[in-house]
C-alpha cells in the first residue's frame, strides 16, 4: 500500500482524534462481493530477513511462489454490500507504507456480469485515510 492504513486512535481526546483508514474493493459491473477469505497458508507467513536485518533483500532470495503473507489483514474488519468489499482495520492498528496484503475477495457473478475479455471489465481499489 502507498500509505498507512491505520485503525481508529481514541487516545487522544475527542478533538484530536484520528478516525480510521478504510479501502474497498469493487468488482465490475454485474458482480457481487460475497466477503473475503485470508491468504493461502502454503509457503506464507515465514519471516525472511537476511542476517543484516534488510527483509526486502531476503526476498529477492526467496524461491516461494508467493509473498510471505505477514501482511495478511485481520478478516475481522471487512465487510461486503453490493459489489464492494471494505476494509476498516481495528482500533489503533496499522499496516505501515509499503505493506503487501495477500487476501482473497469472493465473488459472484450475475447474469449481467461482464466477460472477462470486455475492456471495461475492471476492478477499483479506493484508499482513504486521514
Amino acid at each position: 500500500l502507498p500509505t498507512n492504513i491505520r485503525g481508529r486512535d481514541y487516545s487522544r481526546p475527542d478533538f484530536w482524534a484520528v478516525p480510521a483508514s478504510q479501502f474497498s474493493i469493487t468488482a465490475p459491473r454485474g458482480f457481487e462481493c460475497l466477503g473475503t477469505t485470508v491468504a493461502p497458508s502454503d509457503g506464507m507467513g515465514e519471516a525472511v530477513i537476511t542476517p543484516e536485518g534488510d527483509a526486502s533483500a531476503a526476498l529477492l532470495l526467496s524461491r516461494a511462489a508467493a509473498p510471505t503473507g505477514l501482511g495478511t489483514p485481520d478478516t475481522r474488519g471487512w465487510s461486503a454490500s453490493g459489489r464492494s468489499c471494505l476494509y476498516v482495520p481495528p482500533d489503533l492498528a496499522l499496516l505501515p507504507a509499503g505493506t503487501s496484503m495477500v487476501f482473497g475477495v469472493r465473488v459472484t457473478p450475475t447474469n449481467a456480469s461482464l466477460p472477462i475479455s470486455d475492456p471495461s471489465n475492471l476492478w477499483s481499489i479506493d484508499v482513504s485515510t486521514p
